[in-house]
This record gives C-alpha cells, sequence and structure tokens, in this order.
C-alpha cells in the first residue's frame, strides 16, 4: 500500500470566514447571557418588590452567635471566677487579644424574612480574674401564659368483680381462678379442703 501525503499547508479557501448575519446572532445572544448574569448579581438580597405577597421564597431561620437569656445574666454575681461565668454563659464569642479582660457575648437571630433579633453581653473582670461588672443588651423574654388545667375528674368508684359461676358438676371453687380476686392466684381449691 502506498504511503499518502498530506499537504504540508492549507489554502485559505479551506477557512471561509462566517456570515455576517451568524456573527450578529451569536453576539447577540452572548449579550444577552452576560446582561442576565449582571442582573442577577445586582440584587440586595431582600425580598424582590414584583414577587407577590402570596409567593415568597423560603428563608430559613439562621441563629448565630452565644444564645443568652435574662435568667443567665440574672445568675452572674460580682466576685466570680473565669470558670463560674463560662459555666454559666458558655464560651465567649470574642475574645479581645488587646483586652484579656474583656469577653464579648454576641447573638443574632434572623427569622425568615423578620428583622434580626441582636442580642450582646460585655463581660468584664478585674486584675485578678474575678467578674468585676457586664454590660447586658439582652431583651426581657416574652410573658409565657400558663397551660390550661386540665379539667376535673371525679375518681371512678372501684366495684369487685365477682367470679363466674361455675357449670353444674365443677369442681367446688374453680371459680377463685379469676386473677385480681382473693384466692385467684392460688387455684383450684380440691373437694373436701377448707375454703
Amino acid at each position: 500500500m502506498p504511503l499518502v501525503r498530506a499537504p504540508l499547508f492549507v489554502s485559505a479557501s479551506h477557512f471561509r470566514p462566517a456570515p455576517p448575519a451568524a456573527v450578529g446572532r451569536r453576539g447577540g445572544a452572548v449579550v444577552v447571557c452576560v446582561a442576565a448574569l449582571v442582573a442577577g448579581c445586582a440584587t440586595d438580597g431582600g425580598k424582590p418588590a414584583y414577587v407577590p405577597h402570596i409567593v415568597t421564597p423560603y428563608r430559613i431561620d439562621v441563629q448565630q452567635g452565644n444564645f443568652i437569656t435574662q435568667e443567665m445574666v440574672d445568675k452572674l454575681a460580682v466576685g466570680q471566677t473565669r470558670e463560674q461565668v463560662r459555666f454559666i454563659l458558655g464560651t465567649p464569642l470574642l475574645t479581645d487579644i488587646f483586652h484579656a479582660n474583656r469577653w464579648d457575648y454576641l447573638y443574632r437571630h434572623s427569622k425568615g424574612w423578620n428583622a434580626p433579633e441582636r442580642r450582646k453581653l460585655v463581660v468584664h473582670f478585674d486584675a485578678d480574674g474575678r467578674l468585676a461588672r457586664w454590660e447586658a443588651e439582652v431583651p426581657p423574654p416574652a410573658p409565657a401564659t400558663p397551660p390550661p388545667a386540665p379539667p376535673a375528674q371525679a375518681p371512678a368508684a372501684a366495684t369487685p368483680r365477682e367470679a363466674p359461676a361455675s357449670p353444674p358438676g365443677a369442681v367446688s371453687g374453680a371459680g377463685n381462678l379469676v386473677l385480681g380476686e382473693p384466692g385467684g392466684a392460688r387455684g383450684p381449691v380440691p373437694p373436701g379442703a377448707p375454703q
């Protein structure tokens, strides 16, 4: 079989430029795609104004930081050690290397589309590592409503159960097999035995 050689160069007639109409269609599609991407990046992340209130995208609840309640703040007392404060409040979110005697507890809770709830507690220690003072921005808890009392029910009167009647010709005392009755656990009584 003879060896076929390819030409060393390709003539310019093999490479035809695309017609101007095709370049315009492709270029227009690229411009539209780039414009859509830029418009998508330009949103502020809030709920869009053009979306009706019935149809809203789901937004998860986000909790960040140390959850601090008023009860936790009420347990603080001047003179407590760092370990006691850490036991009550947990590990601080921020410890400043320039202010080693200051611990910052921050909390932020974003619930859906509502405005985020923020709490802040700053704890200051003296030179000996004892609690000196604190600054709390903790909103008071919502008043809890007591659960409704269950309706009062009168206790059911206990009625003694009677043993079923024994069929004729049965061994006397066979009715004592009903559990929960006196003598029910000892089994049938043989004839002639005292009852």
